[in-house]
């Protein structure tokens, strides 16, 4: 009973150990999985609809050495007014953490940079209310979209599209000790690392591959469908933007996934742009947010912007001056 009691003893004092150095590594140190576990665990917070979880608002982080600031409509953008003010154009961009501008500066996302582009010596005032909420799929923006993106009146939906976007929605809901403990989140993402590396279900490409197949396409396409036709039945214009991924620039090897996205939406009268030729010739590193983290950084948010302005004008028909 003694000995049992000993190393009962010494596993607590190990995990008391364990948490301590990782809170004190990762306080002098960025690492995008911790990164993306706090983000999880101090900027949202769950909710029982298809959403399944929305930022807290009026709250902010510090996160890949970048401040998030949350305002009160649970988005990372300015204050905005629901009833939109006479003589704006509103652009309403819907996506993910890449929407989102993760490891970016507010002002430096996409999102924020076509305002600015749009309202550069032009009479029409454009707002572009940035949407994007982290780790959302399509579903849950569609879902978002029509609980709290109507309310803003949009008159265009930038809708960004990501490769793991055709994944059925997690509900990752997480008990005490993964909401609060470093050591237990950092052997969880440990885990997942492992299952990627020693099983070929889970090793990135395949694994989302599998969800443009058989059952699981058929629930993306109805997805699809349903954006579509909510759009339409408000008279919102929408462009599907397939964000690509970052990791091999020398290849796409979505190429065939992310063109049945396109197709489907061009099925249903949405016009949609690939980006992956914008990155044509560019270093992967180059345009990441760090050596670990391969989402868009200042230089391939400024792409974005540059290749998307072209193909939202068109879509508008507005000329350069837009006067």
């Amino acid at each position: 009973m003694k000995n049992i009691s000993l190393v009962i003893f010494g596993i607590i004092v190990a995990c008391i150990l364990a948490e301590s150095g990782l809170r004190f590594y990762f306080s002098r140190h960025i690492n995008y999985d911790m990164e993306m576990w706090k983000y999880a665990t101090t900027l949202k917070r769950p909710v029982s609809d298809k959403r399944v979880h929305v930022h807290l608002p009026n709250k902010s982080e510090l996160l890949m050495g970048v401040k998030v600031n949350i305002n009160s409509q649970g988005i990372r953008d300015h204050e905005y007014t629901y009833t939109k003010p006479k003589g704006i154009f509103r652009i309403l961009a819907i996506g993910d953490s890449f929407t989102l501008g993760w490891g970016v500066s507010e002002d430096l996302t996409f999102p924020k940079l076509l305002e600015q582009m749009f309202n550069q010596n032009s009479a029409r005032k454009t707002e572009v209310i940035n949407y994007g909420v982290g780790n959302y799929n399509t579903e849950q923006e569609l879902a978002a979209f029509l609980i709290d993106g109507v309310k803003y009146q949009p008159d265009l939906i930038l809708l960004g599209i990501y490769i793991n976007d055709a994944e059925p929605v997690q509900n990752n809901s997480q008990d005490f000790f993964t909401k609060h403990s470093y050591f237990a989140a950092f052997v969880a993402q440990r885990y997942f690392q492992l299952r990627s590396i020693f099983s070929a279900k889970y090793k990135y490409g395949q694994y989302y591959k599998l969800f443009y197949q058989g059952e699981l396409w058929d629930a993306y396409t109805k997805v699809i469908d349903d954006f579509a036709i909510q759009t339409k039945k408000r008279n919102i214009p929408m462009l599907a933007v397939i964000l690509p991924d970052l990791r091999d620039l020398s290849r796409n090897i979505f190429e065939v996934e992310n063109h049945k996205v396109l197709q489907r939406f061009s099925d249903n009268g949405v016009t949609g742009v690939s980006l992956f030729n914008a990155f044509s010739g560019i270093k992967e590193s180059t345009v990441w947010v760090a050596k670990d983290d391969p989402h868009p950084n200042v230089l391939a948010h400024k792409i974005i912007a540059d290749h998307l302005i072209t193909d939202i004008r068109n879509i508008l028909n507005w000329s350069r001056s837009e006067k």
